[in-house]
């Protein structure tokens, strides 16, 4: 029993240990899985961001390469700067008149904002806002947000900006800017790609930014307090992924990801709403071209059916291991039932089911050496059955090994958990019985002299045995063997008394 529950407590550890290391493994792989295609995401947004800007810039170069080369246009921005004030007004018509096809043309492409400005930062002409000017675009206030006196106050806007020098005579006579605002980017996006997206700009960026004089106006993002993103006067193209579904995310996401934002990196995340995935990317942005410095993020809404794979697979892995676990357990487990199956073969007789010759002289070196260590008594017992060759010779093999059988159950019954039963031979039994002197087994052999006299056996009726005992004594038996033969002569001299009866070996 305890042997069984032993064995039950291994392979429950081993089981769970199992699942502990493929839990483990089988996570580790999804989240390096999950990583990687986080990355790809953030990969696609940035293709799909730098594709749009591109588009936007072909546009932007392809008008400056046109201004920088007419001439007369260049003469009106020089004679503007150098002529006097009541000429002013009728040369910047001219030359808002000369701009105003290129301007259109931007417009078709939702590029509203085009700005011409001298060297020294004043603006002479806006095609978005022609009665704006000569105002500076240079402001204190900007070199400590931008850190960067060449750069301009103005280039700090929500959007991309282009700078363009124009040249006359090889001098630069002026410059000019064209931005393409988040607020049409996003909307771009929208129509090219299969997502929705959202800009949203950190408060530190918009309170230094001129925009923060009421020209247009920023809401704070629900996904975190120190984020806004501009009111749009472009209308919403929602067809994927829903205001209201989008408004859920940011909620679910707002702790989650609070650490994550002010780091400044590009990352994704992936959240579960109303039973569906949802891949959120977060593309860092900036106005600079050439300077790095993120002022807030792109952020791309994509229901992704993809990403509820890598937990199917996930859990595919766990169910397939434990399968695995258990067949391997399960066939170890009959391999130790086989094993020690053939063990109890070899060591059991066959009719009987008590242990034989062999495993005799396995038990009895352990129990002899015991008794030595320790000092222990150990005797044993030896016993046959009287006249068992008439019980062959008069009703056959077959009620003969009936009655070994029968004789043996009885023993089984009449002895202690502690004590060994051999058959020996033929229908001769030894008993090993640890831990009892000469007389205690003497004790015991006439109880089973007793039990086997007073038993009725089918067709032989009854049946009697003579038993012979002895007491190991390391001093006597050098071995097993001699302890045999003691027991042996006493069983002998109980044949000899007339049977049925215990005799002991008595060492003087």
């Amino acid at each position: 029993m305890k042997n069984n529950i032993l064995k039950i407590v291994v392979f429950l550890s081993i089981y769970i240990l199992s699942n502990i290391s493929l839990y483990y493994y089988f996570n580790n792989d999804k989240n390096n899985r999950i990583s990687i295609y986080f990355i790809q995401k953030v990969q696609k947004l940035f293709s799909e961001y730098k594709a749009t800007k591109n588009g936007f810039k072909m546009l932007s170069d392809f008008v400056y390469d046109n201004i920088s080369q007419n001439k007369d246009l260049l003469n009106l921005i020089y004679t503007l700067k150098n002529s006097k004030t009541d000429k002013k007004k009728e040369i910047r018509k001219k030359i808002y008149k000369n701009l105003l096809n290129f301007y259109n043309l931007l417009k078709k492409y939702k590029i509203y904002y085009m700005t011409l400005y001298y060297p020294d930062g004043k603006v002479f002409l806006r095609m978005h806002q022609p009665y704006r000017f000569g105002d500076s675009l240079y402001s204190k206030n900007s070199f400590k947000f931008i850190n960067n006196p060449s750069l301009l106050l103005a280039e700090i806007e929500t959007g991309i900006i282009y700078n363009y020098p124009l040249f006359l005579n090889n001098k630069l006579i002026a410059n000019m800017k064209i931005s393409i605002s988040y607020d049409v980017l996003k909307q771009e996006l929208t129509k090219l790609f299969n997502s929705d997206y959202e800009y949203i700009l950190h408060k530190d960026f918009i309170s230094n930014s001129t925009l923060r004089t009421g020209q247009k106006l920023f809401i704070q993002s629900d996904i975190n307090e120190n984020f806004f993103y501009e009111e749009s006067s472009i209308k919403r193209d929602r067809s994927r992924v829903t205001n209201k579904i989008i408004h859920k995310i940011n909620l679910k996401l707002k702790n989650k990801i609070s650490n994550k934002l002010n780091l400044k990196k590009n990352f994704a995340v992936a959240v579960k709403i109303d039973g569906k995935y949802y891949i959120v990317t977060f593309l860092t942005i900036s106005p600079y071209q050439k300077i790095a410095k993120n002022i807030g993020y792109l952020i791309s809404y994509e229901q992704d059916d993809t990403f509820e794979i890598f937990n199917n697979v996930f859990w595919h892995n766990i169910i397939l291991g434990n399968v695995i676990i258990v067949l391997i357990l399960l066939f170890i487990f009959y391999f130790l039932r086989i094993n020690e199956r053939l063990k109890l073969i070899a060591a059991t007789d066959k009719l009987t089911g008590l242990f034989n010759r062999n495993k005799f002289y396995e038990i009895a070196n352990i129990e002899i050496e015991r008794a030595n260590r320790y000092n222990r008594p150990l005797s044993l017992i030896i016993f046959d059955i009287d006249f068992f060759k008439r019980i062959n010779d008069r009703y056959g093999h077959n009620i003969g090994d009936y009655v070994l059988k029968t004789l043996s159950s009885i023993i089984k019954k009449n002895t202690r958990k502690s004590d060994y039963i051999f058959r020996w031979g033929g229908e001769e039994f030894i008993i090993l019985t640890p831990e009892t002197d000469i007389l205690g087994a003497k004790k015991l052999a006439e109880k089973l002299r007793k039990a086997v006299e007073n038993f009725e056996f089918d067709t032989v009726k009854y049946v009697t045995i003579s038993l012979g005992v002895a007491q190991y004594n390391k001093k006597i038996d050098k071995d097993i063997d001699s302890l045999i033969k003691r027991a042996d002569d006493a069983l002998y001299r109980s044949k000899e008394s007339g049977r049925n009866m215990v005799t002991i070996y008595e060492v003087n």
